[in-house]
């Protein structure tokens, strides 16, 4: 559930939010922390080189899976929390003419979580995989790195926490009809699981005409109290 400029909940006792667009949160009454886990966006993944005349087909990697972050917060009741949720990176093109260069994905977006103006914890976006290149021959696109992230500083009442980064892109293939590099996946801890949400997308396959890459999945957070 996403709740721009919501009011503060009814009741302090406890409350789980999911954010899958960017938002503001205030703090409820009695609530002095807040606990955090974030997912980033994933890379978009590269597009496909074609060239004909010399049998150049080569695929784009696959866009980079997003990191995850989990920590908690120092807070003060009404207090406002500024959400921002990781765009997807866009997935680049593919040769837009027989022998023109393919392009890269987009990076993934950070999931950045602020007070006033200062930035408490980051879930990065993946970097985007890049297009099939030309060549003799031709060579697939890498993958995209995983993102990482930044916890948020230990204090009294929370912080500390810990991250991990997603998994790379893989590789295209510089082979006609070959598919493109597979996007990489956000961290799973079991029980901390964006389902979708952060996962690399595709690179464009090797065809003809020329594929783009898939974009990449947007990121996730989501915020507890008690």
């Amino acid at each position: 559930m996403t709740v721009v400029g919501e009011a503060p909940p009814a009741h302090a006792s406890g409350g789980l939010r999911e954010y899958t667009q960017s938002a503001t949160f205030t703090v409820p009454l009695g609530v002095t922390g807040v606990h955090l886990v974030a997912w980033g966006a994933g890379g978009g993944g590269g597009g496909s080189f074609l060239n004909t005349a010399v049998q150049g087909y080569a695929s784009g990697g696959g866009g980079g899976g997003a990191g995850f972050m989990r920590g908690a917060i120092t807070v003060l009741p009404l207090q406002q929390l500024t959400i921002t949720i990781g765009a997807g990176g866009v997935g680049g093109a593919g040769s837009p003419v027989d022998g023109a260069a393919s392009s890269p994905g987009g990076a993934g977006g950070d999931t950045v979580v602020r007070i006033g103006e200062t930035v408490v914890a980051v879930a990065q976006g993946g970097s985007g995989g890049q297009g099939g290149q030309s060549g003799s021959p031709a060579q697939g696109g890498a993958g995209g790195s995983g993102g990482s992230g930044t916890v948020p500083p230990i204090t009294a009442t929370g912080g500390g926490g810990f991250v991990r980064t997603g998994a790379a892109g893989t590789a295209g293939a510089g082979v006609v009809s070959s598919p493109g590099g597979t996007g990489g996946l956000p961290p799973d801890l079991g029980s901390s699981n964006p389902g979708s949400r952060g996962r690399g997308g595709a690179g464009g396959a090797a065809d003809s005409p020329a594929e783009p890459g898939a974009s990449g999945n947007s990121g996730l957070l989501i915020l507890g109290w008690s």
